[in-house]
C-alpha cells in the first residue's frame, strides 16, 4: 500500500514539475520578446519583425486602426440648409453643428431610396419646380465638389442606380416631402437641368419633423450667422443688369451679418522645437510607405529636407512639413489592392490618407476636392483639403492639403502638407458679403460681367506657421456683356 501511494505521489510530483517547468518556458519567452522588440539590442533603426509585419494577414489586420475621418467626408455636403418655408427663417449647418448629423443622416437614407429608385419614378422637373421647392419647407444639401452619376450612388450602396440613365453629373440636391413620400430633385451640373425622383416607399416624416423642429426653434430676436436670409435668386441677383458689374449664381447664400470664426493656429506635427522630425514619426511614415529603414539610403538636402531612397522609391519630408512620395515602377508602389474602378481607388486612397494622418499628428478632417465625374480609373489624380470648425481650409490658388496619383489601384505619387490647426479662443467676424462682392467687383473688366459661382467662408493658409483666420472665399468667371 505505501508502495502504490509514494508511486502515486511520485507521479504528481512529476506532473507538478512538468507543469512549472512549462510555465518558466512561457515567462522567459514573454520576457525575451519584450526585452528584444523594445530594448532594441540591435542597431538602431534595425527590425528583426520586419518581414513579419510585411505579410498580408498582419498589415490587414494593423492597417485598420486609424479612424476613417477622411472617408466619411467623401459623400458629406458641405453645408446643409434647411428651408422652413419662409424667406427670413433659413438654416445654414455645417459638420460641427450639433444638428448636423442628425440632419445628414435623414437626409442620406432619403437619398439612398432615391438612388434605388425605379426609373417610372424619374422624371424631368423645371427650373420652377426647383426654385419653388427651395422657398418652400425642404433640405438643400450643398457639395463642394460634381459627381459623376454613376459613382455618387455607389457612396449611399446603391449600384447601377437609375438616375444615371437621366443625369450625368449631380451638383446640389433637395428634398421635400411630397403625396408620394420623398421627392428629391437633382441638378444636372453640366446642363442646368433638373430631375425629380418620388421616393415612394421612403417615410416623409422624417424630413418633415426635421423641418418643423428648426420651425420651432427660431426665435425672431436670432441674428446667429447660422440664419440666412436668402439665396442670390430671391433677391435676383443672378440677373444680369446693365447697372451693375457683378453676377452672383442662384444658390449663392446671402447672409445678414457678419460670420464669426475661431481664429486657428497652424502647426507642423511632426517637426521638434529644434526644426528637427520625431524619429518615431518618421519611422512609422517609413514602414506605411513600404521603405525599409534597414536598406533605404538617406541624406539631407540644402534646405534642411530628409530625403529616404529605396530601389524606385523616394519619400521627402521638410522641416515645413512638406511630405512627398513618388515611385518611379507602378508595380513596386504602393497599395497593391484590386480596386476595380473610380469609387474603390478613392475608398482606398482616403483610407490610407487617415493613416498618414494618424501617424503625422495631422488634423483629420478632410474632404475630397476634386471632382469625382471624368476621372480615368487607369490613371487619376485625387485631392482633399482640410476642414477646420466646419469650414474648409484653402493653402493657395493651385496648392491642396493632399494630391495623390493612382494608377490602376497603385499609388504613384502621394503629396501631403502635413497640419495641426488649434484653436486660439480669439474670435473674429468676416466683413459683411457686400464688402467681399466689391473686391471682385473692381476687379472686373469693363464690358464682361465678374460672375460669383461661389461664395463661402475659408480659412487662409499661406502654407507658414502661425495664426490663420476665416474670410469669405469667392470663385469667379467672366460673362460677356450683351
Amino acid at each position: 500500500m505505501n508502495w502504490v501511494w509514494n508511486k502515486v505521489s511520485m507521479n504528481g510530483k512529476e506532473r507538478l514539475k512538468s507543469m512549472l517547468l512549462g510555465f518558466l518556458v512561457i515567462c522567459s519567452l514573454v520576457l525575451g520578446g519584450k526585452i528584444w522588440t523594445q530594448k532594441k539590442l540591435w542597431p538602431d533603426g534595425y527590425n528583426f519583425f520586419y518581414s513579419i509585419k510585411k505579410s498580408p494577414i498582419v498589415r490587414r489586420l494593423t492597417d485598420r486602426k486609424a479612424s476613417p475621418y477622411t472617408k466619411t467626408h467623401i459623400a458629406l455636403p458641405d453645408r446643409i440648409i434647411i428651408n422652413t418655408g419662409y424667406q427670413t427663417t433659413r438654416f445654414l449647418l455645417n459638420s460641427t453643428h450639433e444638428q448636423f448629423k442628425m440632419a445628414n443622416d435623414i437626409a442620406y437614407e432619403a437619398l439612398a431610396a432615391a438612388f434605388s429608385a425605379d426609373s417610372k419614378n424619374i422624371s424631368e422637373a423645371s427650373s420652377d419646380e426647383w426654385y419653388n421647392t427651395l422657398t418652400s419647407r425642404s433640405v438643400y444639401l450643398s457639395y463642394d465638389i460634381n459627381y459623376s452619376s454613376d459613382i455618387m450612388p455607389e457612396f449611399f450602396g446603391c449600384s447601377g442606380s437609375a438616375i444615371s440613365g437621366f443625369t450625368d453629373i449631380i451638383s446640389d440636391v433637395v428634398i421635400s416631402g411630397g403625396d408620394m413620400g420623398v421627392s428629391v430633385i437633382f441638378k444636372n451640373g453640366s446642363s442646368n437641368r433638373y430631375y425629380r425622383v418620388n421616393a415612394v416607399d421612403f417615410d416623409r416624416s422624417g424630413i418633415d419633423e426635421l423641418i418643423v423642429y428648426f420651425q420651432d426653434k427660431f426665435d425672431e430676436n436670432d441674428t446667429s450667422s447660422s440664419t440666412i436670409i436668402n439665396y442670390s435668386f430671391d433677391l435676383l441677383f443672378d440677373k444680369a443688369k446693365e447697372s451693375q458689374r457683378v453676377i452672383i449664381s442662384p444658390m449663392v447664400p446671402i447672409f445678414n451679418n457678419p460670420v464669426e470664426y475661431e481664429t486657428i493656429n497652424s502647426e507642423n506635427p511632426t517637426a521638434r522645437s529644434d526644426g528637427t522630425h520625431n524619429s518615431q514619426t518618421v519611422k512609422e511614415l517609413l514602414d506605411i510607405f513600404d521603405i525599409n529603414s534597414n536598406t533605404m539610403r538617406k541624406y539631407t538636402e540644402a534646405d534642411g529636407t530628409s530625403v529616404f531612397v529605396e530601389n524606385d522609391m523616394i519619400l521627402k519630408l521638410s522641416p515645413g512639413g512638406y511630405l512627398t512620395y513618388t515611385s518611379k515602377n507602378p508595380q513596386r508602389s504602393i497599395l497593391k489592392r484590386n480596386a476595380g474602378s473610380v469609387y474603390d481607388a478613392v475608398s482606398m486612397v482616403s483610407e490610407f490618407t487617415d493613416r498618414i494622418n494618424d501617424i503625422s499628428g495631422s488634423n483629420k478632417d478632410l474632404y475630397i476636392s476634386s471632382d469625382l465625374t471624368d476621372m480615368d480609373y487607369a490613371k487619376s489624380k485625387i485631392t482633399f483639403d482640410y476642414i477646420v470648425n466646419g469650414i474648409p481650409v484653402t493653402m493657395t490658388e493651385t496648392e491642396h492639403a493632399v494630391e495623390v496619383f493612382v494608377e490602376n489601384g497603385y499609388i504613384t505619387e502621394y503629396r501631403q502638407i502635413l497640419r495641426r490647426y488649434e484653436n486660439t479662443s480669439v474670435i473674429t467676424s468676416t466683413p459683411m458679403y457686400i464688402s467681399a462682392i466689391d473686391s471682385v467687383s473692381d476687379n472686373g473688366s469693363e464690358n464682361k460681367y465678374t460672375v460669383v459661382e461661389k461664395m463661402y467662408v475659408s480659412y487662409f493658409d499661406d502654407l507658414s506657421i502661425g495664426e490663420k483666420t476665416a474670410d469669405w472665399r469667392l470663385i469667379t468667371s467672366e460673362l460677356e456683356r450683351s
